[in-house]
């Protein structure tokens, strides 16, 4: 078993959260929302899924990899989805 595609896989989730993480906190400090910081983590993970999910390509079986997709997709933006909803009813 070869450990590059894993690190690669690694790698890269870990800059383009980072980023997400990043641009976010940009924004709250320019809008001094800071409560978003609790609602875009759920997404943080769903892109995780979506970066993994393109990145294997050529490894595993093609049902399973749809299915983590889809069940941390739909975990993340329900997550998301009740955060941000809590976010405007606390008036943040």
């Amino acid at each position: 078993m070869s450990w590059g595609p894993l690190l690669v896989n690694l790698g890269v989730t870990a800059v383009t959260v980072a980023v997400l993480m990043l641009a976010t906190f940009g924004y709250a400090m320019r809008t001094r929302v800071h409560a978003i910081m609790d609602t875009v983590w759920a997404l943080g993970f769903v892109i995780i899924a979506l970066v993994s999910f393109l990145l294997s390509a050529d490894h595993g079986l093609t049902g399973r990899r749809v299915l983590v997709l889809l069940l941390v997709t739909v975990w993340g933006v329900a997550v998301w989805a009740v955060g941000f909803g809590f976010e405007r009813r606390a008036g943040a």
